[in-house]
């Protein structure tokens, strides 16, 4: 019996034995995926950097890079996946957006701004006898407008 090809169980063994097209140089300004950023969008670039790579027309020896590309957590869910659950492309997609869907940071939309509320800080001490010592000495101060000015501005 021929021993396993190496890579995650995950992988097909068909994936696991892909041999890298030649001349293959994956693009190195590709980021490692963290789970913060869209998963789809992140996968795309990453199968465009590989096919700009010389992995043209060949699926798997880009999901054979894989997981070179992920950071150490991505990689140690990767790694505990199920074995042979990953057989082309289709797969990648299914199994990665399902996964990371929901813990890619979303832009804020005005939803999320009409729920922000600002705290009412009453009870900071400091804040509350600078702003009633400055108050004192503007009242007892022949120009009271200039001098409050330069007492909030020196605290």
């Amino acid at each position: 019996m021929a021993p396993e090809p190496p890579g995650p169980r995950v992988f097909s063994r068909a994936i696991r034995s892909t041999l890298l097209p030649s001349p293959f140089r994956p693009l190195t300004s590709i980021a490692k995926y963290n789970g913060e950023t869209k998963p789809e969008l992140w996968l795309a670039d990453f199968r465009l950097a590989c096919q700009l790579g010389g992995a043209r027309g060949d699926d798997r020896a880009i999901i054979r890079q894989l997981p070179l590309f992920l950071s150490d957590t991505a990689r140690r869910w990767l790694e505990e996946l199920p074995a042979n659950e990953i057989y082309d492309w289709v797969d990648v997609v299914r199994v990665f957006e399902g996964n990371f869907k929901g813990t890619y940071i979303r832009p804020g939309n005005s939803w999320d701004l009409s729920k922000c509320k600002q705290k009412v800080r009453r009870d900071s001490p400091r804040v509350r006898s600078t702003l009633l010592e400055a108050a004192h000495r503007a009242a007892t101060h022949p120009r009271p407008r200039r001098h409050l000015g330069l007492c909030l501005r020196h605290q």
